[in-house]
C-alpha cells in the first residue's frame, strides 16, 4: 500500500495547523472548508445553512455560530442581513479569507509536487473564470 498520499495529508494537516488560527479546532477547520466548497462551487453562501457548511455531527449549530462570529473578528468573513430573507444573515468570503484560501491551495499543491507526479487541469473551473 502506497503511504505517500497519507504522509502529504498530514504534511498538510501541519502546516494547517501552524499557519492559520482557523484550523486549530475542529469546528474551524470544518466551517472553513465548508466555506470553500461553497464559494468554489459558486453557491451562494446567504442561501447556504449552516447546517449545509458544517455537519451537525461535526458541531452544533451553537458551536458554528460562535466560530462564525470568530472568523469575523478575524476577518476571513463578513456577516451582513441577507437583503432577501431578513430572519437569514449572509455569509461572504473576505480578501483574506480568499488569500488563506489560495495559500493553503499553492502549499498543498507543493507538497503533492514533492511527493508525486502532478498533472495539472488546464481548464479553468468555474470559480477561475469569474
Amino acid at each position: 500500500m502506497n503511504l505517500d498520499f497519507l504522509c502529504a495529508l498530514a504534511e498538510i494537516y501541519e502546516w494547517e495547523i501552524q499557519s492559520h488560527v482557523a484550523f486549530q479546532t475542529v469546528t474551524g477547520r470544518a466551517l472553513y472548508f465548508g466555506i470553500v466548497r461553497a464559494h468554489l462551487n459558486g453557491h451562494q453562501i446567504d442561501r447556504t445553512s449552516l447546517k449545509q457548511l458544517v455537519s451537525s455531527d461535526i458541531a452544533t449549530e451553537r458551536g458554528v455560530r460562535l466560530r462564525m462570529r470568530e472568523f469575523e473578528k478575524l476577518g476571513l468573513v463578513f456577516i451582513e442581513l441577507n437583503t432577501i430573507d431578513k430572519r437569514t444573515k449572509r455569509v461572504l468570503p473576505t480578501e483574506q479569507f480568499v488569500a488563506l484560501m489560495n495559500a493553503h491551495a499553492s502549499q498543498a499543491m507543493l507538497i503533492f509536487q514533492r511527493r508525486f507526479f502532478i498533472i495539472q487541469n488546464t481548464t479553468p473551473t468555474s470559480s477561475e473564470q469569474s
